[in-house]
């Protein structure tokens, strides 16, 4: 059953404005003196770097007492919201919260985790290309294993790549043929950034809708795909990765555990990771049936991640659209192999996935 909440339901006003503003959904770790104090503080110096002067955060507090200082730190525009569930954290809740500061249709709710770092004109390009009344991610992004990592320019898919894990099984043992780009796993990883056009979300049904099927403690990557970007129809959502991208710094749930005095230990903090995705995942589908979304969800498949993704449109040229749309196809054929009787070492489905590493790589000349 949906959670019967109340729902803060914004008015959009005519303000005259010369910028898109862009309205960051997110929520932080408090500032405890771990690593992860090192990664928001970057993150927050790439939005203070930002050449977009309209950005305002939208930052919903889960008891953390220190995160509204350090943000003034930096000059940053701020609205602090206190959570209203017993909850670790809720992300439905960060959505509505953002859209309660939507002023106009085109203000822009973007919603990112706070370990992510941008170029200084990373927003003026969101701005420039989001589509109207649409949604917009980057993907694949980048991962770099830390800050120092980060400095010194090394990246996860530049040296040998992540081995795409499925069941413990490596399906990729030679991620090195790839073009680095390529080498994430679409059906492992997910969009971390959503864009979308403050008219689609200030909007009473998605909030009363959003009210209805909350998600509470960690939830699902899928989320933010399938209960925010998925806000704009298919020929309205927008994959920008061959214009911009960002970069992810891997965060350090062990101090989450170590912080947790609920959890005594890791594996116990992850277990119950596990147990709010079950329910969260019974919210999402409830949310999809419910939003007419089931069949571009793939809830049941398991490639739903993949086919989640082939949904965008690919922002480039045809040749790095027909490179994109190689790297799905190569990508759910591996997952099909694995989930089938088919042999990875079967020669005609070698020379399939050689043509589609060539069309990938047509995506670079």
């Amino acid at each position: 059953m949906p959670n019967e909440v109340s729902a803060t339901i914004p008015m959009m006003q005519n303000i005259p404005m010369t910028e898109r503003r862009f309205i960051v959904a997110c929520t932080f770790r408090d500032f405890t003196g771990t690593r992860n104090d090192r990664i928001q503080r970057a993150f927050l110096e790439s939005l203070a770097a930002q050449t977009h002067a309209g950005i305002h955060l939208a930052v919903t507090l889960f008891g953390e007492k220190h995160v509204p200082d350090v943000i003034r730190e930096y000059g940053l525009d701020a609205t602090f919201f206190e959570t209203g569930t017993p909850h670790k954290i809720c992300c439905t809740e960060l959505w509505t919260n953002a859209a309660s500061l939507v002023k106009r249709p085109d203000d822009t709710v973007f919603y990112t985790n706070v370990d992510h770092l941008f170029d200084p004109d990373f927003f003026v390009e969101v701005e420039r290309l989001l589509p109207e009344d649409g949604s917009l991610i980057s993907f694949p992004h980048r991962i770099c294993e830390s800050l120092e990592d980060h400095e010194k320019g090394l990246r996860i898919e530049d040296g040998s790549g992540e081995p795409a894990m499925v069941r413990g099984q490596a399906m990729l043992p030679d991620p090195s043929i790839l073009p680095p780009m390529f080498r994430m796993d679409p059906n492992k990883w997910l969009p971390d950034i959503v864009a979308v056009s403050g008219g689609l979300i200030a909007n009473r049904t998605v909030l009363e809708r959003y009210a209805r099927w909350q998600l509470v403690d960690l939830w699902p990557g899928i989320a933010q795909s399938v209960m925010l970007a998925f806000l704009a129809p298919p020929e309205r959502r927008l994959n920008i990765v061959f214009q911009r991208r960002y970069d992810e710094i891997v965060n350090d749930y062990r101090a989450d555990a170590a912080a947790d005095k609920t959890a005594e230990t890791f594996v116990e903090m992850r277990k119950a990771v596990f147990h709010a995705n079950k329910h969260n995942m019974e919210q999402i589908a409830g949310y999809s049936e419910e939003a007419g979304l089931l069949d571009q969800c793939a809830l049941s498949s398991p490639m739903r991640k993949i086919e989640q993704m082939a949904t965008y449109t690919v922002a480039g040229t045809p040749q790095q659209q027909k490179a994109y749309a190689a790297y799905l196809e190569y990508w759910r054929n591996i997952y099909a192999a694995h989930h089938s009787s088919r042999n990875h070492d079967d020669p005609v489905f070698i020379a399939e996935q050689a043509d589609l590493v060539q069309a990938m790589k047509g995506g670079f000349d």
